[in-house]
């Protein structure tokens, strides 16, 4: 707890500070000048210097040359990649397809094989048809890989139908239900979910015509 002497002494230091660090009109006309200065000196430095026409011509011919070095790199990693890359890719092209074929199998006969059967049109009429390699057309035909059907209805408006999903998506094509079956209890007759039966398995009837009762009530 400060005593009032020492609050006095602290009011005064603090009066005798705010006197020697405060700021006059004339302090902030100069502190307003200075930056302005500085502000404008800045300017001066960032505004770009007028390039002449040959400049201009000089710095275009340097771009274009380094465009042309940095693509002739590009290309020579593209190239040194794949040559030193070319049998694993292959590799693994190759497993990739055995794979998807082995599925395709697996899930049975694609849509797009079974429509070239049923209207008799082969693989290599296909492919000539829809301007595509007979490979791609092998590849759709085998399930490894999906046609789009814009490109085939392009040729074949009639490509497609209602059970085009099913076989797209490999699953059977939706089937009616069987009619609804109830058992019917054979003494009274009535729709039940389960009997009663004696100990020689004879129904003796259902919930609804079996009452269960205490000895004493017979």
């Amino acid at each position: 707890m400060f005593t009032p002497e020492e609050l006095a002494a602290m009011r005064a230091a603090d009066e005798e500070i705010d006197r020697t660090f405060e700021m006059t009109e004339d302090d902030l006309q100069l502190s307003r000048a200075i930056d302005q200065q500085a502000r404008q000196e800045r300017s001066k430095r960032a505004a770009p210097k007028p390039r002449t026409e040959e400049q201009r011509a000089r710095a275009r011919a340097y771009q274009k040359k380094r465009y042309w070095e940095k693509h002739e790199e590009v290309l020579a990693y593209r190239r040194r990649y794949y040559a030193e890359r070319r049998e694993d890719r292959a590799a693994e092209t190759a497993a990739y397809r055995r794979r998807k074929l082995a599925e395709a199998k697996a899930n049975g006969p694609t849509y797009f094989s079974l429509w070239l059967k049923q209207n008799g049109i082969t693989q290599k009429e296909a492919a000539e048809r829809l301007c595509v390699s007979l490979n791609c057309v092998t590849c759709w035909a085998a399930g490894i890989f999906r046609p789009k059907v814009d490109k085939i209805r392009a040729v074949w408006p009639e490509y497609g139908g209602e059970n085009m999903i099913h076989y797209t998506l490999n699953i059977e094509p939706p089937v009616d239900p069987p009619a609804y079956t109830c058992p019917r209890c054979p003494v009274c007759g009535e729709e039940t979910d389960s009997f009663y039966k004696d100990k020689w398995g004879n129904i003796v009837g259902c919930p609804e015509c079996v009452q269960e009762v205490t000895s004493w009530e017979t």
